[in-house]
């Protein structure tokens, strides 16, 4: 069967390397959702601080930022929702701190479109900040890594691939923030076993004929925090029909 979309894109690749029927469902029958607090944390600290690199005003960003999750949240107010919606302002100003000096990008999520050898369809991307010959990814967290995770480093490698430049990862908690550049020696392994793993999610197409018997293929761990309660609805008509 044919993908449903146009393009791939790097969430689909994880998605289907973490939990292949979560992204069966997702995907190939189309079922989204609003998104989880830890989302919107990270989408509201962004509004954030594009809003203070293109205007200068930090307490502007701030207000963009906390007015930007309560839209996604649609004023949900349970638990989970508020601690991350308290989060929001210490994020946000260890963000600002680790980008100071590094003055307005040339490009806010700026749109790829990536062709790999053998895929049919290309690698859709959004780069969060591109100056003249480096980039950055901004990624909210509550613990700090010591490292970049191998997934987000085959995302760097992905961008660097479109664009020639060499990508950092920005990492944000409410308490500190930390930058890891991705070298080239890093870049390359990564990326090619992302190129894998969208070559097998190809492969799994060709010889499947339905969506229905995809979700048949797979099994998967109900606790991961993929499956959203909409999903897990879906599946279970999938399961029924």
């Amino acid at each position: 069967m044919k993908h449903p979309s146009e393009h791939w894109s790097h969430a689909q690749a994880v998605l289907y390397q973490q939990q292949p029927l979560a992204w069966v469902v997702k995907y190939l029958f189309n079922v989204r959702d609003d998104g989880s607090p830890a989302t919107w944390r990270g989408r509201s600290v962004e509004k954030g601080v594009d809003t203070y690199l293109f205007s200068g005003d930090a307490q502007n960003g701030l207000a963009a930022a906390q007015q930007e999750y309560d839209n996604l949240s649609g004023g949900l107010a349970d638990d989970k929702a508020l601690a991350e919606r308290s989060n929001v302002p210490d994020i946000y100003k260890q963000a600002i701190v680790a980008l100071q000096g590094r003055g307005t990008p040339l490009f806010r999520q700026r749109r790829h479109e990536i062709k790999l050898p053998g895929l049919d369809l290309p690698i859709l991307a959004f780069t969060d900040y591109e100056y003249e010959s480096v980039g950055l990814d901004l990624k909210t967290t509550l613990r700090m890594p010591s490292s970049p995770s191998a997934n987000h480093v085959a995302q760097m490698a992905l961008y660097s691939y479109a664009t020639d430049k060499e990508f950092s990862l920005v990492y944000v908690t409410p308490k500190k923030h930390a930058t890891y550049t991705v070298t080239e020696q890093m870049a390359v392994p990564a990326l090619q076993r992302l190129h894998r793993t969208f070559l097998s999610m190809q492969n799994m197409l060709q010889m499947i004929e339905t969506p229905e018997q995809a979700a048949h293929l797979f099994g998967a761990d109900f606790e991961h925090y993929a499956w959203s309660p909409e999903m897990m609805l879906k599946l279970d008509e999938i399961y029924k029909s």
